[in-house]
């Protein structure tokens, strides 16, 4: 695939999530994907259970992509993700802040023949985040 092909799955996938269409997302996904991310599991499965998590914590949350780059097999995205904190988030016994938040964090994506999303790598401002939410004081 050429590194605009590659673009152009990134952004559908994206898309995808900011649109909360959980179909056109497992359809995207390989059934063998992996993921590497702190404190969520390598499996598809997990996958989609941090996705519901993410729509129920913050239901108007959205992806927006500051930059890309593609190459080889794989897409490289820095991001900002925007939303509102109207609902538990994985399963804390901490209550909704409703508060707005904004915090960022880069992907990178490798893409199998079929094309499919295969594997991902995800690192984000969790700190960030936590502050906003005011789980952590700020200064810390």
């Amino acid at each position: 695939m050429s590194a605009e092909e590659l673009k152009a799955l990134a952004h559908e996938f994206i898309d995808a999530f900011n649109q909360h269409n959980v179909e056109a997302i497992r359809r995207l996904i390989s059934d063998e994907y992996v993921q590497h991310s702190p404190g969520v599991p390598p499996s598809r499965d997990a996958f989609f259970t941090f996705l519901e998590a993410s729509y129920q914590a913050f239901p108007d949350g959205r992806f927006e992509i500051n930059d890309m780059i593609a190459e080889g097999d794989k897409v490289l995205l820095r991001w900002t993700f925007y939303g509102t904190h109207t609902g538990r988030w994985l399963n804390r016994q901490d209550p909704p802040t409703g508060r707005t938040i904004s915090f960022s964090g880069m992907d990178l994506y490798r893409y199998n023949d079929r094309p499919q999303l295969a594997e991902a790598w995800f690192v984000a401002d969790m700190l960030g985040l936590m502050r906003q939410l005011g789980r952590i004081p700020s200064g810390l």
